[in-house]
């Protein structure tokens, strides 16, 4: 995002790819506490998508990434040790 002050940028940001992705990813890592897998990725893309198009809240994007199966479904492979 080229921009040229904080004002500027504060307009830019909603309608940005990049910063929804970025959020995404970062909310997404932190919710299932592991770096993102292929499989995550189409995830966190889905969620940025949809939370570009949709202008989507914090607690729309939460419940998107709660209801995906990255979320309520784990590997053993991902699960933490005794």
């Amino acid at each position: 995002i080229a921009f040229t002050n904080a004002v500027d940028l504060s307009r830019q940001l909603p309608n940005s790819h990049e910063a929804h992705a970025c959020y995404a990813t970062n909310l997404l890592e932190f919710m299932i506490g592991r770096d993102l897998d292929r499989t995550d990725r189409r995830v966190m893309q889905g969620v940025a998508d949809l939370s570009l198009r949709d202008q989507l809240s914090i607690k729309e994007i939460v419940l998107s990434i709660v209801s995906s199966n990255t979320f309520r479904v784990r590997t053993l492979e991902y699960r933490s040790q005794p």
